[in-house]
């Protein structure tokens, strides 16, 4: 019984340290920059996406922003936006495939071993493994599905495109 409690509060202990990941990955992505800086302070060659008053978006190569406005490069023609003209504005990166398959995999991995060092724990030895062994084996076997399986999946969430950072916001002022 004792063994049984330790086990859930392992899981238990995991899945709140993955619910703190994603809060504050999720955090990250929708915050929202309400000063011009983080524009200005942008290397050239960045890929952007301009939100503009009228509603249209512009997705280009940055060439230049200072407190005016910035220059991109769209479909090889220089476009100049003031920043008056301009709602929000976002950095647009590629997701690795690398990352998103190794996260997986060590969640996948982490989570599927302390499921199968539980349900091992369980069970009451036999005539050849002890609860310990049984605990061992158990984790090796669903520690490896669970690697699989997160890595599949993580495979699959760094190929679903691209992610944008958003870096700036007009004020309502404005």
């Amino acid at each position: 019984m004792k063994g049984q409690m330790k086990v859930m509060k392992s899981i238990m202990s995991v899945l709140f340290a993955l619910c703190l990941l994603m809060q504050s990955s999720v955090a990250q992505q929708f915050s929202v920059a309400d000063s011009w800086r983080f524009v200005s302070s942008r290397p050239a060659g960045e890929i952007l996406k301009v939100k503009l008053n009228d509603g249209s978006t512009v997705k280009g190569t940055l060439k230049n922003a200072d407190d005016t406005g910035l220059v991109l490069e769209h479909k090889s023609k220089e476009v100049k936006v003031g920043r008056e003209e301009i709602t929000s504005v976002a950095v647009a990166s590629k997701k690795s495939v690398a990352k998103s398959t190794l996260i997986g995999m060590a969640v996948g991995g982490g989570v599927g071993a302390g499921a199968g060092a539980g349900f091992g724990a369980s069970q009451n030895g036999n005539f050849i493994l002890t609860r310990g062994q049984t605990a061992a084996l158990g984790a090796g076997i669903f520690g490896g599905i669970g690697a699989v399986a997160g890595s599949l999946i993580g495979f699959a969430t760094g190929r679903s495109g691209h992610r944008e950072t958003l870096i700036y916001q007009a004020s309502e002022a404005q």
